[in-house]
């Protein structure tokens, strides 16, 4: 009983760890992604 819980509550740690890993990035992403086009945009790039 106890292992169960061990184990949900370490599942339920890496869910959230991944989900603030992801919103993490995510901007990041956008940015770039925002920089290259702005940078493709531009003709002296």
């Amino acid at each position: 009983m106890a292992i169960e819980q061990t184990s949900s509550q370490l599942m339920e740690t890496s869910a959230h760890a991944d989900a603030r890993n992801v919103c993490r990035q995510t901007p990041w992403f956008i940015y770039r992604r925002e920089r290259i086009l702005s940078g493709l945009a531009l003709p002296s790039s």
